[in-house]
């Protein structure tokens, strides 16, 4: 989806080079210790809001199977 005058349209996938306004640059980016240690602060994030939930609306509880939609399906030979 291209946006031109306020209105977004489509383009189709191999038409895409010829609508572009800004290069395409695609660079991989290198594991260092630094995106690693990024990484981990995300997961203490997700500890803490689990916390900060735990504490609001009290223990998660599982939910048991009764309550699940199952579906049955015959082959018919």
């Amino acid at each position: 989806v291209f946006c031109s005058h306020g209105a977004g349209y489509n383009v189709r996938w191999d038409q895409v080079a010829q609508h572009m306004h800004i290069p395409f640059v695609f660079k991989k980016i290198k594991k260092t210790a630094n995106n690693i240690q990024d990484k981990y602060k995300f997961d203490n994030i997700d500890d803490e809001l689990e916390n900060i939930f735990t504490r609001t609306y009290g223990p998660v509880k599982q939910r048991s199977g009764e309550h699940q939609v199952t579906k049955k399906i015959f082959n018919e030979s």
